[in-house]
């Protein structure tokens, strides 16, 4: 089952790697389709630091309907906010990098 598992990540181009928590200003927020098939929305969250993947960049989806969508509706609000009036947020994420590099997002503190 494990080996099934890494190679299913390897086959996604996603990787692991351990968790990383920043607390800092958002510098970005950027929407767009999936980059998968799901016809959910992507939206990335620019902080200043490195998150396990390389980068400052943090990103998270969201489907249009369900408690998913209302998880992703209130993170984009708070980063937006957060955006907006030049304050920070605390992003966790899961260690999970994407084929971009960008880690997913566990949690959001604001």
């Amino acid at each position: 089952m494990r080996k099934l598992s890494l190679i299913l990540l390897l086959v996604a181009g996603a990787s692991i790697a351990e968790a990383s928590t920043i607390t800092s200003q958002v510098l970005d927020v950027r929407m767009n389709p999936s980059t998968i098939t799901t016809g959910n929305a992507r939206v990335s969250i620019l902080l200043s630091g490195t998150t396990s993947c390389a980068g400052g960049w943090y990103a998270f989806e969201f489907p249009d309907s369900g408690s998913g969508a209302a998880m992703g509706k209130t993170w984009l609000a708070r980063a937006l906010s957060a955006l907006a009036n030049g304050r920070s947020l605390t992003i966790g994420g899961t260690g999970a990098c994407d084929s971009f590099g960008i880690e997913t997002i566990g949690y959001i503190d604001a």
